[in-house]
């Protein structure tokens, strides 16, 4: 039976798909994973730090370690979002939830092909921007062929724009065209690009409506984080004076150096901002399930739309893996699976009774 009901309310059940304990804890782990990489990209001096951190004592070092960080950040990054948005999917298209083990088979499996899509959209357009490249030489040398030509280079530099428009405007669809069909780099963008431009409008309506949704995701989350800070100083103020209370959120929220506190205890500020800190990753968590269960269900809207494919069509390794005979089916279901297919290989093979006299024998 489908959860879905195709319109704008459905953005209220991915309220509830983000509360999964595995979404949370990804998100978690991609929020920690982006700020100890921020500390170490800092090592260029081309980023800021918050107050108090030292960057790292190997530093300064040039662009070229930053460009590696940011490679080293995506890689990660597009993995954990596929495992993100595959769990979303399983959610939304099955009703059932996904292990912490297939989420992670899943991400290693497909996330690479999340992980190239950025650099096959650049090479897509790579070709139409030679030629504006070949006018840009014609310039320096003869004007008059730079003229004739400049009309051709215009057409071609357009294209190439349009191609890497549509390419960054549909990422988000990518990753959930993936995690709901599988499939390679190739597969991800084209099925995203298809979506995206048949149907312009309603991706721009249903993903202002993830923005919105999104928005009051992070709201609440922001309430969550100042109820929290507000009981810490209520309870600290009863026990040892408001002044101390009024301290104690004035450096927590950077108004006041730790340094200049009358009435805080420097160990206890140093307590609480940990703490708080380590329940900011995890609201933060939830803001990226949130997100990343929004991009499946624009992903899942967008398609019902184009082609009127139900919610319940999905790429499911186990039925494929036993059903399909193509090569490629196969293949496909194995990177899913894992380690798993072995497993299913054996219990797909059926088996026979054979009656020998008063004896049954089993025979594969």
């Amino acid at each position: 039976m489908e959860r879905i009901s195709y319109t704008w309310r459905d953005f209220g059940i991915c309220f509830s798909v983000a509360l999964g304990l595995r979404r949370v804890f990804a998100g978690s782990m991609l929020i920690a994973h982006t700020l100890v990489l921020w500390w170490l990209a800092s090592a260029t001096s081309l980023l800021p730090l918050p107050a108090g951190i030292s960057r790292p004592a190997f530093g300064p070092l040039g662009v070229w370690w930053l460009v590696l960080v940011a490679l080293g950040w995506w890689w990660i990054v597009s993995r954990i979002w596929v495992a993100l948005a595959r769990s979303a999917a399983i959610e939304l298209c099955a009703d059932r939830s996904i292990s912490i083990r297939s989420m992670r088979v899943y991400a290693f499996a497909f996330g690479k092909f999340h992980f190239r899509a950025p650099f096959v959209v650049l090479l897509l357009a790579l070709p139409l921007w030679l030629p504006v490249l070949g006018w840009a030489a014609l310039a320096g040398g003869s004007e008059i062929a730079a003229t004739i030509a400049s009309p051709f280079a215009l057409v071609f530099a357009l294209m190439a724009g349009l191609v890497i428009a549509v390419g960054i405007l549909t990422l988000p669809l990518q990753a959930a065209s993936l995690a709901v069909h599988g499939g390679d780099t190739w597969e991800g963008i084209s099925r995203a690009a298809m979506y995206g431009t048949m149907a312009p409008q309603r991706y721009a309506m249903w993903y202002g409506m993830k923005l919105l949704m999104l928005a009051v995701a992070i709201a609440c989350m922001a309430l969550v984080l100042a109820l929290a800070l507000g009981v810490l100083a209520l309870t600290f103020g009863l026990l040892h004076g408001m002044p101390a209370a009024y301290e104690l959120v004035d450096v927590t929220l950077g108004i006041m150096p730790g340094e200049a506190t009358v009435h805080l205890p420097a160990s206890l500020h140093s307590g609480v901002t940990i703490g708080l800190s380590i329940v900011a990753i995890v609201a933060g968590g939830y803001v990226i399930a949130f997100d990343s269960a929004s991009d499946v269900l624009v992903f899942l809207l967008l398609r019902h739309w184009c082609d009127a494919s139900p919610v319940t069509e999905f790429f499911d390794p186990v039925r494929a893996y036993k059903e399909k005979t193509t090569r490629m089916e196969r293949k496909e279901a194995e990177k899913a699976l894992g380690g798993n297919a072995a497993t299913l290989e054996q219990t797909k093979r059926p088996t026979n009774k054979v009656t020998t006299g008063n004896a049954e024998q089993t025979t594969p």
